[in-house]
């Protein structure tokens, strides 16, 4: 679990988030404004507004089984090695780009 890295950034995540998720480990942590244009669809992944919520949320994920857990991680992981390397960076910025501008 990360709390409000970079909270005065928009579309700004801790590397704490994408190394746990690199890990194959699930992970919670603090919803700012943008950050589902980055990590949105992530299995392992769950955003929370308020630190009660965030607790909540682990206790949820902890109560899950191992195996659970496991193939959860495992999820997260094929998930950041195909969307978060540089070009794949880039690509869904791109694409978020255009989405917004067809809506104008």
């Amino acid at each position: 679990m990360s709390w409000d890295h970079f909270d005065d950034f928009a579309r700004c995540v801790s590397a704490r988030l994408l190394i746990s998720l690199a890990a194959d480990a699930p992970h919670v942590t603090t919803y700012h404004d943008g950050d589902k244009d980055i990590v949105e669809g992530s299995p392992g992944l769950d955003l929370a507004c308020t630190v009660d919520e965030a607790a909540a949320k682990m206790d949820f994920m902890l109560g899950r089984s191992r195996k659970q857990l496991i193939e959860e991680g495992k999820s997260a992981f094929e998930w950041t090695g195909d969307r978060l390397d540089a070009v794949a960076v880039y690509r869904h910025a791109i694409e978020i780009c255009m989405e917004r501008t067809r809506r104008l």
